[in-house]
């Protein structure tokens, strides 16, 4: 992977993925629709220290009425 490439995790649960790729040098969003997962990867992201971005978030997929949209 690049340096400084950017990479989206969804479903990151734990974050371990987005974590592994923030120690390689990439720009990392993580995101979960579960509060709970969500907790988890910012704990463990404290606990690296690499800097990820982890949010929650539900994506809807882009559909005949409109394209796709995060809330």
């Amino acid at each position: 992977m690049a340096r400084g490439a950017e990479v989206l995790d969804l479903g990151t649960s734990s974050g371990a993925l987005a974590l592994e790729a923030a120690c390689l040098g990439a720009r990392v969003t993580a995101v979960d629709i579960s509060w709970r997962a969500v907790l988890s990867a910012r704990f463990n992201a404290m606990l690296r220290r690499p800097k990820i971005a982890v949010r929650q978030a539900i994506w809807r997929p882009p559909s005949r009425d409109g394209p796709s949209t995060w809330w």
